[in-house]
């Protein structure tokens, strides 16, 4: 056991009896894929370590040609206790690995930012500002992000009544075409312009300033999964959640 890394679980799936792979992104080591043998059995100590939701400090051999690592053993480091009892909470820790997992993200930074998003969440009574930041940057990460410093197509600063996913972002009163695009109102726009201008380690300035609804963040969501091509399972499920 010559290396040991801290780690986010994203994903555990079944591999080979009781055994699983563990998709985790580490600081370190960026993204490692380990087989945890045994992990499956009941009376597994590797078992809550492994589990999505969680960091953990993992205990390997380093193989740099290899693909899968071989887990020795595996240690908590951090739960997020109010996240994992509340089933809304539970629905976007979920969907915020989801996205990492499908951008396949894996450096520094993005560990960063998944680390203090998810620490937000576990903390917050207002949830969704969390996710909403936490999807913006994923957009800014990957270079699709919305112009939202005035019109996307004149760029006049003046008189922003829309926000266009196929446009990139906002449109002004001259620009705005009826058979293309939707207007909002000046709170909408706002907390757009918010979401994908503040970065994570604002979310304590505004919390309580700007409340967020999921309904507030379908734009944000469009831009990600027009402009990055993925598709996740998860923001569905939040939305059955969000309408409980």
């Amino acid at each position: 056991m010559n290396n040991t890394c801290v780690g986010i679980v994203l994903n555990n799936r079944d591999y080979k009896d009781n055994d699983a792979l563990i998709d985790v992104l580490t600081k370190d080591y960026g993204r490692l894929t380990f087989v945890a043998r045994g992990v499956r059995k009941h009376n597994s100590k590797n078992a809550t370590p492994c589990a999505i939701l969680r960091i953990s400090r993992f205990y390997f051999d380093y193989k740099e040609t290899k693909g899968l690592q071989n887990l020795k053993i595996a240690e908590p480091v951090k739960n997020f206790f109010h996240i994992q009892s509340d089933l809304e909470k539970q629905a976007m820790g979920c969907l915020m690995l989801e996205l990492m997992d499908s951008l396949q993200i894996e450096d520094e930074g993005a560990y960063d930012l998944l680390e203090q998003s998810l620490h937000y969440l576990d903390e917050t009574k207002n949830p969704y500002l969390v996710l909403g930041l936490y999807v913006a940057k994923l957009c800014r990460y990957i270079g699709i992000e919305p112009f939202v410093d005035g019109c996307v197509n004149c760029q006049s600063e003046h008189q922003i009544v829309a926000i266009s996913v196929n446009d990139g972002g906002f449109v002004c009163a001259n620009c705005f075409q009826p058979t293309r695009h939707i207007k909002k109102d000046k709170n909408q726009l706002q907390l757009f312009r918010i979401l994908h201008k503040a970065e994570i380690d604002q979310f304590p300035l505004i919390e309580e300033s700007v409340i967020v609804t999921l309904d507030d963040l379908q734009d944000t969501f469009s831009f990600l999964m027009e402009y990055s091509g993925i598709r996740v399972k998860g923001y569905k499920f939040l939305k059955q959640i969000a309408e409980m």
